[in-house]
């Protein structure tokens, strides 16, 4: 049932919370906030300022998963042929990785030792990163015409079989494209895999407008 889902999902999103309450008194007064790519510390807050940030990372982790699983009652484009089952595994995967992420910076942060910089942490972000698009990937190809989620260019929303087709492409380049940024930070160093990050981002997400966009070309051109 979706209550059981809210329910699952929203205990899973408040362990950082409860994570960053059990070391509370532990917690320095002044607390590295940001890192640079080298990951040392380049801007510092509080406890106090920490604990928003947590808050804001579940409240966003909860609201994309209830887009997620109410889409049908939202999107007017044929939310009749959306797959619940499809958006609830959706759902979990962004409400783990959120949950994931908010964990890996409440340790980074809490216990960040200036004299010890480490890159785990820094690799521990980008593997999870590597590993949402590659498992967002698997699910790209079935997902159906809607408003909220896939590559949604006027081109796809307005052609369906132009929908099919970029999210065909697209979960093979999510997919493979996470595989592969996956083993590049193993292999390599953090510098490295940092620098790299931005454009990988990039290709990934301009790659299926612009495919999308050809598509649309394509296909004009034939009926003229």
């Amino acid at each position: 049932m979706k209550i059981k889902t809210i329910i699952y999902q929203l205990i899973l999103l408040l362990l950082p919370l409860l994570y960053l309450l059990l070391k509370w008194n532990q917690l320095a007064e002044k607390l590295p906030m940001h890192f640079n790519t080298h990951n040392v510390p380049d801007r510092y807050g509080n406890k106090t300022e920490l604990l928003f940030l947590v808050l804001f990372m579940s409240a966003v982790g909860f609201g994309l998963s209830m887009l997620l699983l109410n889409i049908k009652k939202i999107d007017p484009k044929q939310a009749d042929r959306t797959d619940f089952n499809l958006m609830k595994k959706i759902s979990w995967v962004i409400v783990v990785f959120m949950a994931l992420l908010n964990l890996g910076i409440v340790y980074e942060i809490s216990n960040y030792e200036i004299d010890k910089p480490s890159d785990l942490m820094q690799k521990f972000i980008f593997l999870l990163l590597a590993l949402l698009f590659t498992t967002l990937g698997n699910f790209m190809e079935n997902i159906k015409p809607n408003y909220f989620v896939g590559v949604r260019t006027p081109w796809t929303l307005n052609d369906e079989k132009n929908w099919i087709v970029t999210h065909r492409l697209t979960a093979k380049l999510w997919f493979f494209g996470g595989i592969l940024f996956f083993f590049i930070i193993l292999i390599f160093p953090i510098d490295i895999t940092t620098k790299l990050l931005l454009p990988f981002l990039l290709l990934i997400a301009f790659i299926p407008i612009a495919y999308s966009f050809y598509i649309f070309k394509k296909d004009k051109a034939k009926i003229q």
